[in-house]
């Protein structure tokens, strides 16, 4: 028996084209029996192995590639819903942070505006205070009298 390893050596087909082929070559392989049988009457069973080969290594190189085509698509799809899902969560955590930065600003804003009006309320009270100064000072320089709690050590 002769050996004999039919093989196909693109790695890359689709389903349709491996369809096709097994079309060609199931044609080819039934027409070199005919051919055969015609022929060589007496050799028939070296052309039955020869033809069982050739079918068994066609029909097994077929399924590698279907698996492998199948291996592919199912590889593509999770990829692609793996990726889909990725830019969704990127996009979602794009908008968390945009909503936080946002809501920080808002935060530094009143934070800043609070801190005006507190500052308002410093500057007023001290106005006040020095108001208040000025016009005691003024009424003990009027009267011609050092106050009372001036410099405790020196008061009698």
């Amino acid at each position: 028996m002769e050996k004999f390893s039919p093989g196909l050596k693109c790695f890359n087909l689709r389903t349709w084209d491996l369809f096709v082929v097994q079309c060609y070559m199931s044609r080819e392989i039934s027409k070199r029996l005919q051919f055969s049988k015609s022929r060589n009457l007496g050799r028939s069973s070296k052309v039955q192995e020869f033809t069982w080969a050739l079918q068994t290594g066609f029909n097994t190189n077929l399924r590698y590639h279907k698996s492998m085509a199948n291996n592919v698509a199912w590889e593509a799809t999770k990829k692609s819903s793996s990726e889909t899902k990725l830019r969704k969560a990127e996009e979602k955590l794009e908008k968390q942070k945009a909503a936080l930065v946002e809501r920080m600003k808002n935060e530094i804003a009143t934070i800043h505006k609070k801190a005006k009006e507190k500052k308002a309320m410093v500057e007023a009270r001290r106005g006040e205070e020095i108001l208040k100064v000025e016009e005691s000072g003024a009424k003990y320089h009027a009267a011609g009298q050092v106050p009372k709690k001036f410099l405790f050590y020196f008061s009698a």
